[in-house]
């Protein structure tokens, strides 16, 4: 099973603030995260859709458009530490790839998304993440338990 847990960034590229709370600010009338969400789900690469958040606000957007959202720790300096909370968690232990999406990137493309879980279904894994790829921003990453 391939769920997908998405989390919000602390930090942006080169180390700079996002506005606060970014994920919720208004596309086209909507909040951002919103067009995130749909965007996943409706590529169909996961099994399972969740947002990681430590904000409250953003956790109940998700959750009153019908989408599962979880609150994490606020200490995370990345969403991909706020991703290895949420996976570590008991309810996903059955789950052998997550895929991690931000919470800002309402054009991900579907192929992308399913480029990467299938490149894991297919057994091959990428090189150990480099420090290089933590530090930029745009940089899908794959967690897979071996």
């Amino acid at each position: 099973m391939f769920p997908r847990a998405r989390p919000r960034r602390r930090s942006g590229a080169a180390g700079l603030q996002p506005p606060p709370r970014k994920p919720l600010l208004s596309l086209a009338g909507e909040p951002l995260i919103l067009w995130v969400v749909r965007r996943v789900v409706e590529a169909g690469a996961c099994d399972r859709v969740v947002v990681a958040t430590d904000a409250r606000e953003i956790a109940a957007v998700v959750e009153r458009a019908g989408y599962e959202a979880v609150l994490t720790s606020a200490d995370h300096q990345s969403g991909t530490e706020r991703v290895a909370e949420v996976v570590d968690s008991k309810s996903f232990s059955s789950y052998e790839v997550v895929l991690n999406v931000q919470g800002d990137e309402p054009l991900v493309a579907p192929a992308a998304l399913h480029g990467a879980v299938a490149r894991c279904e297919a057994g091959i894994r990428s090189a150990p993440p480099q420090a290089t790829w933590i530090a930029r921003s745009r940089v899908m990453r794959i967690v897979s338990r071996s």
